[in-house]
């Protein structure tokens, strides 16, 4: 007997929080499409305060020459390790957006290329803080997108086609992230600078951690390696979307320049609102340096010897 394994396709979604365009919501070769009816707009962005509610219709497109039945749920924004918008698997219970928003009907028959209007409720539960919101609705066909198989295990990867939707409460925004965890270590180099106990690089982690309610729909960073009040090294960090209450790892190497012991000082500097900033220092220690120079001068000196030797017996 096979056993079979079923895989989820990746969600189709644009990126950015609130951002303006008229395309389907859908991957190429994908086998249905999600978009708002609204021709204007790429995603649901609604403004709702505490117990509000809002109504849409979007577009449920069968993209394939054969009938299709269709699933339609809402689901929790989530972002994933790399700061990609993406929603929350079907194991997982919604809380936000993705309890709020419900959708007339659950299960649609498609016929071939044709398109559906369903209605979409968007209810703001009362006592909601403000803030900003992220979820959206799935569209998953029954039909897989692909089969295979291969030694006895049978492959099947499913679609779901997600629309984003963003809802706004009113009231005092908050931006704050903070910078935790920031570190600083030596990597090591080759050639002469290995030999030398000198680094090739520092390395810098740290965590950026959301403490406000806006969302953040792609966050920059930037991280310098600063000695003797100069900057010698600046590298970019693009954090992507940052939703509030969620976190991103990052980790940065700055090439190390210079022969001689020094301390540095990295900077963390991220775009929010407020700015986030954090500093630590890290050594490029004498004695480690002078130890692998002493090291390389005793080699020196045997050299020096024997070369003395060899001309006195030459003599």
């Amino acid at each position: 007997m096979s056993r079979a394994l079923v895989v989820a396709a990746g969600l189709a979604a644009a990126a950015g929080l609130a951002a303006g365009g008229a395309q389907a919501q859908a991957a190429d070769g994908a086998l249905v499409g999600l978009r708002p009816a609204d021709p204007a707009s790429s995603w649901l962005v609604l403004r709702l305060a505490p117990g509000e509610q809002a109504r849409h219709d979007v577009l449920v497109v069968n993209l394939t020459d054969r009938p299709q039945r269709v699933r339609l749920s809402a689901a929790d924004a989530v972002t994933t390790a790399e700061g990609v918008f993406t929603l929350a698997g079907d194991a997982e219970r919604p809380r936000g957006v993705g309890a709020w928003a419900a959708p007339d009907v659950q299960r649609l028959e498609l016929a071939p290329r044709e398109q559906r209007r369903v209605g979409v409720t968007v209810r703001e539960p009362a006592g909601t803080p403000p803030g900003d919101y992220a979820g959206g609705l799935v569209a998953q066909p029954d039909a897989p997108a692909r089969e295979g198989g291969s030694e006895g295990v049978a492959v099947r990867v499913l679609e779901r086609v997600g629309l984003r939707v963003y809802v706004t409460v009113p009231g005092r925004r908050d931006g704050t992230v903070a910078v935790e965890g920031l570190t600083a270590r030596t990597r090591g180099a080759g050639g002469a600078r290995g030999a030398l106990g000198l680094p090739g690089a520092i390395e810098a982690r740290f965590r950026v951690v959301h403490r406000g309610n806006v969302g953040y729909a792609r966050l920059g960073a930037r991280v310098e390696l600063a000695a003797g009040g100069a900057v010698r090294a600046s590298r970019a960090v693009d954090l992507g979307t940052l939703l509030p209450g969620g976190a991103r790892d990052a980790a940065v190497s700055l090439p190390v320049d210079g022969w001689r012991p020094r301390g540095y000082q990295v900077r963390v500097v991220v775009g929010a609102t407020p700015e986030a900033r954090a500093q630590t220092a890290v050594e490029v220690g004498a004695g480690r340096m002078l130890g692998a120079g002493g090291i390389a001068l005793g080699l020196v000196g045997v050299g020096g010897v024997g070369l003395w030797r060899r001309i006195r017996r030459a003599g």
